[in-house]
């Protein structure tokens, strides 16, 4: 980008084919002054799945990756991402909102690749990030990460609902739900306090 970063991840070789597969690598990029950004483009090769920009304090060394533990993904805090093979649509923050990267953070990138084929492949992945424009009074935006890892499903086809009141009131202005393996329709709503349901967003894998 003319104002921003292109990160290119290097070439992960050898992707089995039947496997799934879920890295993540510290870059060696740490935040000297906080970071607004404003859009968000991933670029991923066959059997990508989705390539997310995080940003951590609990520091590695540049270029280290590993399978991503659910360690690493405690520490880390979303910036933003794109999902799906070759060329994905921008993700781009709506009107004076950004993307914060804040100062002393160090950007991790992390790439799911799902090798549903019947041969190995190698694959990669890249990601721009456009930055707002200097003198732009933008409005720094954050996320929060909904998680239930004590449900249980019983064996075979079975559905689930999940409710989460929350107590104060925030500008939601994207939400997304997410999942691998076993799941095939997710929907999330939106109920008010006088009972009107809004659905933000459906996703279907």
């Amino acid at each position: 980008p003319e104002n921003g970063m292109q990160i290119i991840l290097p070439i992960q070789k050898g992707i089995k084919a039947g496997s799934d597969n879920e890295l993540c690598t510290w870059t060696n990029i740490i935040a000297d002054k906080d970071i607004y950004v404003k859009a968000i483009q991933g670029f991923q090769s066959e059997t990508g799945h989705h390539v997310a920009v995080y940003k951590t304090k609990t520091y590695e060394p540049a270029g280290t990756t590993r399978p991503c533990t659910d360690d690493d993904m405690a520490a880390f805090k979303l910036v933003g991402g794109a999902g799906g093979e070759g060329l994905t649509p921008k993700n781009i923050a709506p009107g004076k909102v950004a993307f914060t990267i804040e100062k002393g953070y160090q950007l991790v990138i992390n790439e799911h690749f799902l090798n549903a084929s019947t041969v190995d492949h190698d694959a990669q992945s890249a990601v721009n990030l456009d930055f707002g424009q200097p003198g732009d009074m933008l409005i720094p935006s954050g996320g929060i990460a909904i998680v239930d890892t004590g449900f249980t499903l019983p064996v075979g086809p079975s559905s689930l609902d999940i409710d989460c009141t929350l107590e104060d009131s925030f500008n939601v202005w994207l939400a997304i739900p997410h999942m691998h393996r076993w799941g095939t329709r997710v929907k999330v709503e939106h109920v008010n306090s006088m009972g009107i349901s809004n659905s933000l967003r459906i996703f279907s894998a």
